[in-house]
């Protein structure tokens, strides 16, 4: 329902970048992000964020769970939003439309293209 949603016309043109978006990501809903950019060149949208996360989190390694994190997310939606425990952090994330919560009437006026290649130089191990 969520791809269908987000594929509607109005909603096509709602999806620019700096679009405020709530995400499910690894397991934790609520979790606040910026849209950065949209890529359709395959068969399924997949949607590139800058995600808030807490600074102990290791994104590479769990799978989602499509049941048990929808029911995880039903759940969730009601206790609000994401708080990170620890540090904050961020990073930059591919996710598809089905982990997409909420599209945010809120949009920030950003340069998603700087905050992608800054991303992209700081995955250097030089520059870490």
């Amino acid at each position: 329902m969520q791809e269908s949603l987000l594929t509607h016309p109005s909603m096509v043109r709602e999806m620019n970048p700096g679009r405020i978006l709530i995400v499910q990501h690894q397991g934790r809903c609520n979790k606040l992000a910026i849209l950065l950019s949209i890529d359709s060149r395959s068969k399924e949208k997949t949607y590139k964020i800058l995600l808030l996360v807490s600074g102990d989190c290791d994104l590479a390694g769990k799978k989602e769970d499509s049941i048990s994190t929808k029911l995880l997310g039903i759940s969730q939606l009601e206790k609000g939003l994401f708080y990170p425990t620890s540090k904050v952090n961020h990073a930059v994330v591919l996710i598809k439309a089905k982990q997409i919560w909420q599209v945010t009437r809120n949009q920030l006026k950003i340069e998603a293209d700087k905050i992608v290649a800054d991303w992209d130089n700081r995955q250097i191990p030089r520059f870490r």
